[in-house]
């Protein structure tokens, strides 16, 4: 119980009175009745407002699931059973890492009369997790009564696979725009035989098929496809470093949103998808294919946490390649270091005997920002040489990569879904794979 605002007013009117009964009976006895008055009404209020509290119903309707970093909405529907009007006011206790918006709610109720509260909350964190119960505040005259309504609800929180449900309803350039994604000419049309057609203005020469012109007396070209059936395995960096955040979503969030969209594409074109985990987390996903390899996914995926521990590259090298005995694109996602060099040097060059290697390299943003900051002391100037510095190792680190055969991707968090599902479509349009 705490006093209500007319309840503090009567308290402050009280010391006046109190002032007053120092310097005269009179004053002292109607003292002592107002006191005396204002503790049976309180009483009073006690048992109505605990007894109100009983007969309200609170029910909470949420969805089971949740997308990580998309608000959701949260709807609560109270009915007052008595027969009394009542002023409530509820706080939902969500998650403390979750961000709400429109709380606390505030309802007045008739007797016998429903009415819906609701807000919106963006879970900043996957796994499983529980919304405990409703805080609920009931305001009488002089007091204000808080007890809390024993409402459990799990949900579970996955990666961004809302991202999917909007690819589903983009077409073409509208993609292309909100994904960051770009339309590259297909060069020869893909290298697995579709069909064959008449020949069209525009196809090339070497599309003709002659001995079937030379059958039916007409020019007719074969048409080819993307490759399909093929393995796409995601190789990913569980370690400390990929919980560094550069804003909301860590870095193993952001790369999990990009993974799932870049599998859902991938299944798409008929390609089977697999995810390998390392880095103090090892968890395995053969390739699969179909409409259910992003739901299982989903499942493997939504609880991942980045450890404490340092990525060893050249051991999952090693597993993967005792995991995978048939060619695939393998894409490793991670944040490197200069002390991690070697290792993933050799990492790479021992995956390159049998898979297609595309290395995402994770940046973060204190460097970039950096480098374009304008230098005004010897301290500016000196954080601009060292980030000029670790640039340029890094660029180097990239370019002997390259040499030993391995695609890279040197991006920043944020922009990864856009710049990986880039890289694939030009392995798929190349038929690098």
């Amino acid at each position: 119980m705490i006093p209500s605002r007319y309840g503090i007013y009567c308290l402050l009117a009280l010391i006046p009175q109190a002032l007053l009964a120092s310097y005269s009976d009179a004053a002292l006895w109607l003292l002592a009745i107002v006191c005396a008055v204002l503790v049976l009404w309180s009483v009073v209020e006690f048992g109505l407002l605990k007894q109100q509290s009983r007969k309200l119903v609170i029910n909470r309707q949420v969805a089971g699931s949740w997308s990580l970093g998309v608000p959701a909405r949260v709807s609560m529907e109270v009915h007052n059973n008595s027969a009394r009007r009542c002023r409530l006011e509820c706080y939902d206790l969500h998650p403390g890492m979750f961000e709400s918006e429109g709380l606390p709610q505030s309802i007045v109720l008739q007797a016998q009369q429903r009415g819906k509260l609701s807000y919106r909350i963006t879970p900043t964190q996957r796994g499983d997790h529980q919304l405990h119960g409703v805080a609920c505040r009931l305001t009488q005259w002089l007091w204000q009564y808080q007890y809390t309504a024993p409402l459990v609800n799990n949900v579970r929180v996955y990666p961004n696979f809302a991202a999917q449900k909007h690819f589903n309803r983009l077409a073409g350039a509208s993609l292309q725009t909100q994904l960051g994604t770009e339309k590259r000419r297909q060069r020869g049309g893909g290298s697995d035989f579709h069909q064959l057609r008449e020949f069209r203005d525009g196809d090339p020469l070497r599309a003709i098929d002659w001995k079937a012109t030379s059958r039916l007396k007409k020019i007719i070209a074969k048409e080819y496809q993307d490759e399909r059936d093929q393995q796409i395995v995601v190789l990913l960096d569980c370690g400390r470093r990929m919980a560094h955040s550069d804003g909301r979503l860590s870095h193993l969030d952001e790369t999990l949103n990009a993974v799932m969209l870049l599998s859902h594409i991938a299944v798409r074109q008929g390609d089977a998808v697999g995810l390998m985990t390392f880095g103090g987390v090892d968890r395995w996903i053969a390739p699969i294919k179909g409409h259910t390899a992003s739901q299982q996914l989903l499942k493997q995926l939504y609880d991942l946490r980045p450890t404490r521990e340092a990525p060893d590259f050249l051991g999952a090298a090693n597993l993967l390649m005792q995991r995978m005995r048939k060619r695939a694109l393998v894409i490793i996602v991670t944040n490197t270091r200069n002390d991690e060099q070697q290792a993933l040097t050799e990492a790479i060059t021992l995956m390159r005997k049998r898979h297609l290697v595309l290395m995402a390299d994770l940046q973060e943003s204190v460097v970039g920002d950096l480098l374009v900051q304008p230098v005004t002391d010897s301290d500016s100037a000196h954080a601009w040489l060292g980030a000029c510095g670790y640039q340029a190792l890094r660029d180097q680190f990239h370019n002997r990569l390259r040499g030993h055969g391995a695609l890279i991707l040197d991006t920043a968090p944020a922009l990864l879904t856009g710049h990986l599902i880039n890289r694939y479509q030009q392995i798929k349009n190349l038929g690098s794979l």
